[in-house]
């Protein structure tokens, strides 16, 4: 049970593109960028959908105005468009490893505290940044 969810926290993206669809359920014509990691980590063509949505994995884009036309990103890089008018709507976090209980705290972490005797870490892996001009 422990492994499966760890295991689901494997998949930011997919929550990226879920928590998305939650965001603008109200919103037509969406156009969204998926960045290389975003896509390895869970989006895939069953993630996709809304049909009046354009849904983009070209690998290819690195100039600031080739984003441009998109109204939404799923990057793992949010910085690099500040400048260019796109503003953090959200983040999602994924697994990043396990935190262990110092060996002097473990009895106290089991009996006392009623925790196992680590911790799942996590921190923010993708980004859905939305483009300023749209909205």
């Amino acid at each position: 049970m422990l492994m499966t969810h760890i295991s689901s926290l494997n998949y930011p993206g997919g929550h990226a593109l879920a928590l998305l669809h939650r965001l603008e359920q109200d919103t037509p014509n969406v156009r969204v960028h998926i960045d290389v990691y975003t896509a390895m980590t869970g989006v895939s063509r069953f993630g996709e959908l809304r049909k009046d949505w354009a849904y983009d994995k070209t690998e290819v884009l690195h100039r600031p105005e080739e984003f441009s036309n998109y109204t939404h990103l799923l990057t793992t890089t949010p910085k690099l468009y500040k400048s260019d008018g796109f503003v953090i709507v959200a983040e999602q976090y994924g697994y990043s490893g396990l935190a262990i209980t110092p060996p002097t705290n473990v009895l106290k972490s089991i009996l006392s505290d009623h925790r196992a005797p680590f911790s799942i870490r996590q921190e923010p892996l993708v980004w859905i940044i939305r483009n300023g001009k749209f909205k």
